[in-house]
């Protein structure tokens, strides 16, 4: 009995003190979540529900406020909300945009130094579902590793993991500049695979660090 105790209680502080436990678990079911969506949109060029996406989110978003970072969680809720402003009157769109991003450099002024990587990549990755160049689901998706994970360590995993599929796949992309719907169809690729691969180089430069 005695034994055990020791184990469960070595085990405890690993988890919840040492942060190693909880760091592998979040990359474990961040890689399962994402491979799984990856599987599906390679064959389909789409996710199985927004849910899929959608509720991880919301998962990260609490997650972010339990650790004190509510000013990312709310960055995160205007870029969604200014995602979604084509649902409103035309004459409350630019409106709506100009307080939302008042709003969201407020929110990176009050962010801490070592979280603030984390809120600008959510207004870079508002910005590439804007110009067309990520679907929302994508976007939804990467938000979520950004909420997770708010950090320069995810931006460089997230920016070599597109650079070797991109490589890789050996696809001419277009000139940068707003894309509509039928060109990224044509020149897009499907984004869940990418951001799959971006947990893996996170968790193995995570790993690096420690050493």
């Amino acid at each position: 009995m005695s034994a055990t105790s020791i184990d469960a209680s070595s085990l405890t502080t690993w988890f919840l003190r040492g942060n190693g436990g909880w760091d592998t678990l979040l990359t474990g079911a961040a890689f399962i979540w994402l491979t799984a969506l990856a599987l599906y949109d390679m064959r389909h060029r789409a996710v199985p529900h927004l849910a899929w996406v959608a509720l991880p989110c919301a998962a990260a978003g609490l997650l972010s406020v339990w650790r004190g970072d509510w000013p990312l969680t709310l960055a995160a809720l205007i870029v969604i909300a200014l995602s979604e402003r084509g649902r409103l009157p035309s004459s409350w769109r630019q409106p709506a945009q100009a307080a939302g991003g008042l709003a969201l450099a407020g929110l990176l002024l009050l962010m801490r130094p070592d979280t603030a990587p984390g809120g600008m990549a959510l207004a870079g990755f508002w910005l590439g579902y804007e110009l067309g160049w990520w679907a929302g689901a994508d976007a939804l998706a990467a938000i979520t590793l950004a909420l997770f994970w708010p950090e320069l360590g995810l931006l460089l995993a997230m920016a070599v993991a597109h650079l070797c599929l991109g490589v890789w796949q050996r696809r001419k992309l277009p000139r940068l500049r707003a894309l509509q719907p039928p060109e990224l169809e044509r020149f897009g690729q499907p984004g869940m695979p990418a951001l799959a691969l971006t947990v893996v180089i996170h968790a193995a430069l995570r790993g690096l660090a420690r050493v």
